[in-house]
């Protein structure tokens, strides 16, 4: 048999799922907040935009805010980049290349706007962008202007103040406000367990994501990390928790004590999908996912070896 057709075909297929991709928007209201994500897949940035929500509603209330605010945040799910942040007042802010400079429907309240287009969002640079807008409301609606963006796959016209200045915000000392803000707890949403009691998910707090597991004594920490970039629970409440697109622990439900040192995955081959979890077995965790190699699309399979605490890089390549 021929195998050229057979790979022809192959390619073809691949090149359609890729082209069929599109990327979609979540919106969600937390009080006079209202919260959207532009993303491309279900990654676990959507849950924790709906952290970065609630966080925002409760600093609302600490400065006695009660207008609207829309926080708009434009994933650029397949590389890490610059980040970039946008602050203004007004609906109709953020005006599309693609529709002929017409501004983005999901973003309609009249209040103040904050956009970032980032691959990572992060709680404290939101509420510190938040704080900044409250209290300067008059003088950003003095001072925004349209400006052209063409970065990050992002094609606008957008309304802002200057952007030097909203970096610069990013990186001033979090106030004592904000601080009391960051030490609440805030679980992840839709947290649910597959018996109603015991399971693994996180919540945030202090600045930080805290995985942990449920049962009738309550709650137990498993591990502490910066962030979670995505959570793959498995059975009998155990779970994969990769803190970056190239790292990951395995979090057992039994004790802290069982959770694996850092594992790192030396060669991602460019993946931004979710990976494939899969429990193998008892002792055994396939983590797949696909990337490029010499220009082609190839599947790489990872092995966990659980009670070894060790990681087979290749699957593929061990076999042979």
């Amino acid at each position: 048999m021929n195998p050229k057709p057979i790979l022809l075909s192959l390619s073809l297929l691949v090149a359609a799922i890729v082209s069929a991709h599109q990327d979609f928007w979540r919106s969600k209201q937390f009080g006079n907040v209202r919260v959207t994500i532009k993303t491309g897949f279900q990654y676990e940035e959507i849950n924790k935009c709906w952290i970065i929500g609630e966080l925002t509603r409760q600093l609302c209330q600490k400065l006695q805010y009660k207008e609207n605010i829309e926080l708009y945040f434009n994933h650029h799910y397949t590389s890490t980049s610059r980040p970039d942040y946008f602050i203004s007042f007004g609906p109709g802010s953020v005006l599309t290349k693609w529709s002929d400079y017409k501004p983005l429907e999901i973003l309609k309240n009249n209040g103040l706007l904050i956009t970032e287009v980032n691959r990572q969002f992060q709680p404290a640079i939101t509420l510190k962008l938040v704080e900044y807008a409250i209290k300067n409301q008059q003088q950003i609606k003095q001072q925004q202007q349209f400006i052209d963006y063409n970065d990050n796959y992002c094609y606008w016209r957008i309304r802002t103040i200057d952007t030097a200045t909203t970096r610069a915000v990013t990186q001033t000392k979090i106030s004592d406000i904000v601080n009391q803000v960051l030490d609440t707890k805030v679980y992840r949403d839709g947290t649910t367990f597959s018996n109603g009691k015991e399971g693994i998910s996180y919540f945030f707090q202090s600045n930080r994501y805290l995985i942990y597991n449920e049962d009738i004594e309550g709650e137990k920490i498993l591990l502490r990390t910066n962030n979670v970039y995505q959570i793959d629970q498995l059975k009998y409440a155990n779970a994969i928790v990769f803190d970056t697109d190239s790292s990951f622990y395995y979090v057992s439900e039994r004790d802290a004590d069982d959770t694996s040192p850092r594992m790192v995955i030396k060669d991602n081959l460019g993946n931004f999908e979710p990976f494939k979890v899969v429990k193998v077995g008892a002792n055994k965790i396939s983590i797949a996912f696909f990337g490029f190699v010499q220009r082609n699309i190839e599947e790489q399979i990872v092995l966990y070896l659980i009670d070894e605490k060790r990681i087979i890089q290749s699957l593929d390549k061990a076999i042979r």
